[in-house]
């Protein structure tokens, strides 16, 4: 049986409470330490493997287990007998600027959250979507040891050409012309989320 996005039950309020999450570990460590960009994309998507998994999981009736290592999918369903994984991917993308990358691990054939942020992740863009590994675009650098580790990535070029993309936060769009025709310019746009109260 195929899956369709919509039976994984992403919805923007579950993001939003994710997000919500992370956003306020991401207060509380930076009291007490500097973080590079790596380690917040980081922070944030393990903060989402667990929130979620939480939230899922008594939405469901059934466990959604976060990943306890590289080599699992972040987000597991034991309800479902196949097709059970949905992978998040978190990056630093100022201005909308950046790409999304993919280690060897993680370029599993299966529903995809996309998240661009920014430094304190108080603006996003959020999109769910199913990715095959052929969808990563592999770095010039072919054959070399760097390609399998973090070196694929995922434009917003790519990501516009996707119509089957559901956007939660933000969009993607080209920038127009004077005259009204779409340019080469790809425009992210990134929304701020309302943060709960209670977290």
């Amino acid at each position: 049986m195929t899956r369709t996005l919509d039976d994984f039950k992403i919805t923007k309020e579950i993001i939003r409470q994710g997000l919500s999450k992370s956003a306020h570990v991401l207060e509380l460590i930076e009291k007490y330490v500097n973080l590079s960009q790596k380690v917040r994309s980081e922070i944030v998507s393990g903060v989402m493997e667990k929130e979620l998994a939480k939230l899922l999981s008594k939405q469901l009736n059934f466990e959604v287990k976060p990943a306890s290592s590289d080599m699992e999918p972040d987000l597991q369903y034991s309800g479902f007998p196949s097709d059970k994984s949905v992978e998040i991917k978190v990056a630093y993308m100022p201005n909308g600027q950046g790409k999304w990358r993919g280690g060897s691990f993680s370029k599993r054939d299966s529903p995809h959250i996309l998240i661009a942020r920014n430094t304190n992740l108080s603006s996003v863009y959020v999109a769910f979507l199913h990715m095959s590994p052929s969808d990563w675009v592999s770095p010039s650098n072919e054959g070399s040891e760097e390609q399998n580790y973090y070196a694929h990535t995922m434009s917003k070029k790519e990501l516009l050409e996707r119509n089957d993309k559901i956007e939660l936060f933000g969009n993607i769009q080209r920038v127009l012309k004077k005259d009204g025709e779409p340019s080469n310019k790809i425009k992210m746009r990134m929304v701020q989320f309302e943060k709960s109260k209670d977290v």
